[in-house]
């Protein structure tokens, strides 16, 4: 019974992440890429903010890939190696987001992500140990979801990201092998992954 479960869970959250995948892409596609004034940032663009650097990344793409595309990851440790890759299973890629920067070019009413409540994924992951409440309410899945305007990522310390402390620090020199141990396979669920704006890309190690 305990198999069948599980498997019927896997088929629940890949279901999930296809419809996801899918609705996005069409978002994407109908959006388009307008012109722009020179100095400005482009409206198809959002700023994110974590562990000190600052980067800008195409509105709409998954959390998770717009942090490992730029030099950084929102798992800690040994997590960087032993995760999911974007089924939203094992949880170590939780992180608090703050958004709505004050003078930025965003709507003050659009969710700083998306979809705004948690996702099957989340609700299944986050309420099970070591995320429980009243903490992981603060949490969302950097797989899970998709960035829609400037925000601010906090990742906590221990391996899941339960913890107290607040991680600022990480390799900022590290190659982008030791944060993406699988290539290319590390974005095999987020199909719109080379969509991904990287202005300055992080020096390939």
């Amino acid at each position: 019974e305990l198999g069948k479960h599980m498997v019927r869970t896997l088929r629940t959250l890949l279901s999930s992440t296809r419809a996801s995948c899918t609705s996005a892409a069409v978002q994407t596609r109908c959006a388009g890429a307008g012109p722009t004034q020179a100095g400005s940032k482009s409206v198809d663009t959002v700023t994110v903010k974590y562990r000190g650097k600052s980067f800008e990344v195409r509105k709409g793409a998954k959390l998770r890939t717009a942090l490992l595309k730029n030099g950084a990851t929102p798992h800690n440790e040994g997590a960087v190696y032993i995760n999911c890759r974007g089924i939203g299973s094992c949880g170590t890629c939780a992180v608090e987001i703050c958004g709505g920067q004050a003078g930025g070019n965003d709507d003050p009413d659009a969710p700083p992500v998306l979809p705004r409540e948690w996702t099957t994924a989340e609700r299944l992951r986050l309420n099970f140990p070591p995320h429980s409440p009243p903490g992981n309410q603060k949490l969302r899945l950097a797989c899970q979801v998709r960035v829609n305007q400037d925000i601010t990522v906090i990742k906590r310390d221990k391996f899941w990201g339960e913890g107290d402390s607040i991680r600022e620090d990480i390799a900022e020199a590290a190659s982008a092998s030791s944060l993406q141990p699988l290539g290319s396979l590390e974005f095999v669920l987020d199909r719109e992954a080379d969509a991904v704006v990287t202005p300055n890309p992080p020096p390939q190690g």
